[in-house]
């Protein structure tokens, strides 16, 4: 919560700290507030991986209307970010046990 500004500067500080600070995000992420929600999925988004592609989805179905820019840069990421867990499971197919 808070003034639109220090939500986004408390959101880049979080993904500057790291692993304990990127947790905080994807809960911010989900937050009721579109301001705190979209300001955390803006910093979130360059640092997600496959585990999030739930918590993406989640974002894409639940606030499209949040911010159409940011809508289509979760959706890219998301499909990019499926495209890698589908290269890593076709690469763990190949490998022998």
């Amino acid at each position: 919560s808070g003034h639109p500004r220090e939500r986004v500067t408390a959101a880049r500080a979080l993904g500057r700290i790291g692993d304990l600070g990127l947790g905080t995000l994807r809960d911010a992420a989900r937050d009721d507030d579109r301001g705190c929600r979209t300001a955390a999925m803006r910093t979130l988004l360059p640092a997600t991986g496959p585990d999030d592609l739930s918590l993406l989805y989640e974002y894409i179905g639940l606030h499209a209307e949040d911010d159409p820019e940011l809508h289509g840069m979760v959706l890219k990421r998301a499909r990019l970010l499926e495209a890698v867990l589908e290269k890593q499971m076709e690469a763990d197919a190949a490998s022998p046990n």
